[in-house]
């Protein structure tokens, strides 16, 4: 591992991406970690018991897979920050086709980076119009409105994908 992770950080370290947009786009790691540090409580392994907590036996095969497990994730997750940090989503594609993967999957990931814009921005206007409305983050108390306001980005979302797939499907869109 030692050559992975120095590698990797050598990588970051040329990048140049700032400390704490590496940090908040890491933040995708945490669902993996948070799974990884149950293993050692549930992967019996050999059966050999490095300890127990509070009756709770904790495994030795489970803390070394926890670790092996959190080391690669984070040091995946790493390489896909650096990647997306780095390259235009032109150059990622334009790679991939390089790379021959199936045109499908490289109309479905330039599909999901365009409308993951768009859908940005449509939140964005949903801000807008919950501020102008005067709706403030305070408290559980206000939850109902964001509540309808995630359903109407939902059904618009959801409409406006019908709208472009009939639109390509009459000029001859066949999914490559």
């Amino acid at each position: 591992f030692f050559i992975h992770v120095s590698s990797v950080i050598y990588l970051l370290i040329i990048s140049k991406i700032t400390f704490k947009t590496y940090i908040k786009r890491l933040s995708i790691d945490i669902p993996f970690v948070l799974f990884a540090f149950f293993l050692p409580f549930i992967s019996k392994g050999s059966g050999k018991v490095a300890w127990e907590i509070m009756g709770l036996a904790v495994y030795e095969t489970g803390l070394i897979e926890m670790r092996n497990l959190i080391i690669k994730i984070t040091l995946c997750v790493t390489l896909a920050i650096i990647l997306t940090a780095t390259t235009s989503t032109v150059e990622i594609i334009y790679g991939m086709q390089k790379l021959k993967i199936s045109p499908l999957l490289i109309s479905i990931f330039s599909f999901a980076i365009r409308y993951i814009d768009v859908f940005i921005d449509e939140l964005k206007r949903v801000k807008t119009s919950m501020k102008s409305r005067g709706y403030s983050e305070k408290g559980l108390k206000n939850l109902k409105p964001i509540a309808f306001a995630s359903g109407a980005m939902l059904i618009r979302g959801y409409e406006r994908g019908e709208r472009v797939y009939n639109s390509m499907i009459s000029r001859g869109f066949n999914g490559y």
